[in-house]
């Protein structure tokens, strides 16, 4: 029997500039749709919606990152818009407060929108409302693109007192939401990275292989290396502990490794101004939230182990 054709003509990807963790208090909440609930997230719907990745995190959550950027780099998008061509589909960009209601939102391929002031509540209602008005205009369900929602960046939550970090979790991890016709409502816990869409995007739209993309579909027998963009469309399929993953998070200030279980975290020794051996911290996760109670000196084997895995020699993270 001929297995159903499950890709989509476009996708449609929502970067939010800052999605803030929740309401900061009832009266911010008090202009939104759920007023008597203070509780209540612009994002809530999306929950019980889409396949929800709780382990994605920004990997440049810089002041000026880019689209390109933000997606795995200038070489990796510049490839991905040679398979987009070569598959006969575009890439488009719209601002969402910029929409007008006769700009056409039916261009097959990818189509970028961003939205600006996000870190508040209204606004990010605002945004998320727009955006889902368009996709509804799609009248037939089946036809409409599917649909993806992020932030580059998440709202930045006060330490705790006494307490010093070189970055906070909020800022740096944010959810990732995925609505594609075919894909069951889930949330999925396994480790992933803003420099997973592209590979994502390209499986939505079932864009033929090609060897210059480390990314590319892979087949059954092709090793990856830990820090490879994969297609969350089939990590979604794995257990968190089958994978061994690493991400590189690029920040203004410092460069980290994220896997399933360690955050590794280098700030310039000039920064610190300490020697280069003391530059480097290392947290576990999942218990060290606040990425405050640095455990280098007692797992020195598990930083090396990250740093080689990775593809680094044991100083800076490049």
């Amino acid at each position: 029997m001929a297995q159903p054709d499950t890709s989509n003509s476009a996708v449609w990807l929502v970067l939010l500039d800052c999605l803030p963790p929740h309401f900061p208090d009832s009266s911010a909440a008090s202009a939104a749709t759920a007023a008597d609930n203070p509780a209540w997230h612009p994002c809530d719907d999306l929950d019980a919606q889409g396949v929800c990745f709780e382990q994605y995190y920004s990997q440049n959550p810089t002041a000026h990152c880019s689209v390109a950027d933000y997606l795995g780099g200038a070489e990796a998008f510049r490839i991905f818009l040679n398979r987009l061509q070569a598959a006969g589909k575009g890439c488009h960009y719209r601002t969402l407060d910029a929409i007008q209601p006769s700009a056409t939102t039916h261009e097959s391929g990818l189509l970028v929108f961003t939205a600006a002031g996000c870190d508040c509540p209204e606004t990010l209602a605002t945004a998320l409302l727009q955006i889902r008005s368009l996709h509804a205009q799609h009248s037939e369900p089946q036809h409409r693109p599917a649909l993806i929602i992020t932030s580059i960046k998440g709202g930045s939550r006060p330490l705790p007192e006494h307490f010093d970090c070189p970055c906070t979790e909020s800022e740096i991890r944010v959810p990732l939401w995925i609505l594609a016709n075919h894909l069951q409502a889930a949330r999925i816990q396994m480790l992933c990275g803003s420099h997973d869409l592209l590979p994502t995007i390209a499986d939505l739209l079932a864009l033929p292989d090609h060897p210059e993309i480390p990314g590319t579909l892979p087949s059954q027998n092709t090793i990856h290396r830990p820090n490879t963009p994969r297609s969350l469309l089939q990590l979604s399929t794995l257990h968190p502990e089958s994978l061994e993953r690493i991400l590189t998070i690029h920040g203004n200030c410092w460069t980290g490794l994220r896997t399933q279980h360690y955050f590794l975290v280098q700030t310039p020794a000039s920064q610190l101004d300490t020697a280069d051996s003391q530059n480097r911290r290392l947290f576990q996760k999942p218990d060290d939230y606040w990425n405050v109670n640095n455990c280098l000196s007692a797992c020195e084997e598990i930083a090396r182990a990250m740093l080689l895995a990775a593809g680094h020699s044991p100083g800076i993270p490049d």
